[in-house]
C-alpha cells in the first residue's frame, strides 16, 4: 500500500496517510488545525531497517512527555509523534506482513473518512447565535383568548357558564330559589337576608316564569330588559350591570318592581319614608304645570297614580328639570301633563288612613343607577 508522509504546516507534526486519500481535508491530530493533504506524489523511500532492541531496554526507556492536546486527541493510526523522530523499534514477536498491510489499510481508511467529514463541517460557516425573533419569549407562549364564559359560584356548587347579560338574566329567573338566585346579583352578601325574607313572605322561593324577554336599554356596561309573564303582562324592567367582567342583576331595582314595593308602602299602616322610581306628572287642577304644588305619581309597571304634595325644595327641583326637558325637546308639554316624566323621589307618608304622601326630595332624574 502506498503511503504519503508530510508535515502539518502549523505545528510540524509528521503525518502518514494512504495516497488514495492524501488530497482530502481534515484536522491535524496534534494542533487541530484543518489542513489538506498534498497531491499525489511518488512513493517516499522506505525508512532504514530498525535494529532490534531487547525488551528490557524498552522498559528502561522513559516514555516521551505527553502534552495536554496529545492527551485529549490521541494520535491516530499512521501518525509518527514529533517527540520521537526516530522510527519505532521493532518488538520481538511483531505483526506479520499480511497483518501489517491490513492495519495500514484500516488506518488509512479511518483517517481519510475522518478528514473528509471534519473538513466538510469546518468549511461551513458556523451558525450564529439565535436572533431574538427565533427565541420564543415566555409571554408570547401565553395565548390571549377572549373569555367564552364566566363561571359563577353558587351555594350548592358552580353555576352554569354565563356568556352574556341575557343568559345571566335567564339564569337568575330560572334559579330554583333565592339562595341560588343570589349569586347573580350585585353585592349578594348585602341583600341575601332581604332576598330570603321577601321570598318567604311572598311565597316566591321558586323559579320566576317568563314568556318573553326584550332588550330595552343597551349600554357597554349596563343592560335593561323587559320581562313578560302573566303577573306582568306589560313587562317588568330588570337592570343588569357589568361588574368585574360579570353581568349582575341590580337587586334593589328588581325587588322594587317585582314585589310592588310602592303599593305595599302606601297600603301598609304607619308612618314611613323611602325612595321610589316613579312617573310624575302635575296633579289635576294645577294652574302652572311647570311649578305644581302637587304631583301624581305611579310606580313602574303600574297605572295607578297617587297624589302627593311637594315640599318647596322638591318643587323647585322639579320645575327646573321639567323646563330643561321641554326646552331640549326631550318631552313635549302635553307628554309632561298626560304621561309624566321619570324621577326618583323620596316620599314620606303619615300615620293616617289613608295616609297623606309628601315628596321630600328629587333624588335623581334617571331611573337607572350610575
Amino acid at each position: 500500500m502506498d503511503l504519503i508522509h508530510f508535515q502539518c504546516p502549523h505545528c510540524g507534526n509528521e503525518l502518514t496517510v494512504p495516497r488514495e486519500v492524501a488530497h482530502l481535508t481534515g484536522p491535524c491530530p496534534r494542533c487541530g488545525t484543518v489542513i489538506q493533504g498534498p497531491a499525489s506524489s511518488p512513493p517516499a523511500p522506505l525508512p532504514p531497517p530498525t535494529p532490534t532492541v531487547p525488551p528490557a531496554l524498552e522498559l528502561e526507556t522513559p516514555p516521551p512527555p505527553t502534552t495536554e492536546r496529545e492527551a485529549a486527541y490521541p494520535a491516530p493510526f499512521g501518525e509518527t509523534p514529533e517527540s520521537s523522530p526516530s522510527p519505532e523499534p521493532a518488538k520481538s514477536g511483531g505483526l506479520s506482513l499480511p497483518a501489517s498491510i491490513a492495519l495500514a489499510l484500516c488506518s488509512g481508511l479511518i483517517f481519510g473518512v475522518l478528514g473528509f467529514v471534519v473538513g466538510r463541517t469546518v468549511s461551513q460557516a458556523p451558525p450564529g447565535p439565535p436572533s431574538t425573533a427565533d427565541v420564543a419569549h415566555p409571554s408570547s407562549e401565553v395565548a390571549t383568548e377572549e373569555p367564552t364564559a364566566t363561571q359563577l359560584p353558587t351555594a350548592g356548587g358552580a353555576a352554569p357558564p354565563i356568556i352574556d347579560a341575557r343568559t345571566t338574566l335567564e339564569a337568575f329567573l330560572n334559579a330554583p330559589g333565592w339562595s341560588t338566585r343570589s349569586v347573580h346579583v350585585i353585592a349578594p352578601d348585602e341583600v341575601m337576608e332581604e332576598m330570603e325574607s321577601l321570598a318567604t313572605q311572598n311565597n316566591q322561593d321558586r323559579p320566576i316564569p317568563f314568556s318573553q324577554i326584550d332588550l330595552a336599554l343597551d349600554e357597554p356596561e349596563r343592560r335593561v330588559y323587559s320581562v313578560y309573564n302573566d303577573d306582568f303582562p306589560d313587562g317588568i324592567l330588570v337592570e343588569l350591570h357589568l361588574v368585574n367582567g360579570r353581568w349582575k342583576i341590580h337587586w334593589p331595582h328588581f325587588a322594587e318592581i317585582f314585589y310592588r314595593r310602592f303599593e305595599h308602602f302606601v297600603t301598609t299602616p304607619g308612618p314611613a319614608a323611602a325612595s321610589f322610581r316613579v312617573f310624575a306628572r302635575p296633579a289635576a287642577g294645577e294652574s302652572d304645570p311647570y311649578q305644581p304644588s302637587r304631583l301624581q305619581v305611579a310606580a313602574l309597571n303600574s297605572t295607578t297614580f297617587r297624589t302627593l304634595t311637594l315640599d318647596e325644595e322638591a318643587r323647585d327641583k322639579y320645575s327646573d328639570w321639567l323646563k330643561s326637558l321641554v326646552e331640549n325637546g326631550l318631552f313635549t308639554r302635553q307628554e309632561v301633563i298626560s304621561e309624566g316624566i321619570p324621577l326618583v323621589l323620596e316620599i314620606s307618608k303619615s300615620a293616617a288612613t289613608p295616609p297623606s304622601l309628601t315628596g321630600r326630595d328629587i333624588i335623581s332624574t334617571s331611573w337607572w343607577s350610575r
